[in-house]
């Protein structure tokens, strides 16, 4: 087989494992924790500046089966 097949081929492989492992994690969480509003939350206090929280409630969510449909 071709080198480059043989690598789009492993990034395929790669790929199928990693949605399969995130569709096995999305199943796992409620709708409501779908969506965290803090992205380092380990080293911050989430008070960021430019954070604009009540725009953060207006945000479109995806809900649990548009987002496995991605």
């Amino acid at each position: 087989m071709d080198t480059n097949l043989t690598i789009i081929a492993s990034f395929e492989v790669e790929f199928r494992k990693a949605r399969w492992a995130a569709e096995r994690a999305i199943e796992q969480v409620s709708d409501a924790d779908l969506h965290a509003p803090r992205t380092d939350f380990l080293t911050t206090d989430g008070n960021k500046p430019g954070r604009d929280r009540d725009a953060e409630l207006m945000v479109l969510r995806l809900s649990r089966t548009d987002l496995l449909a991605l």
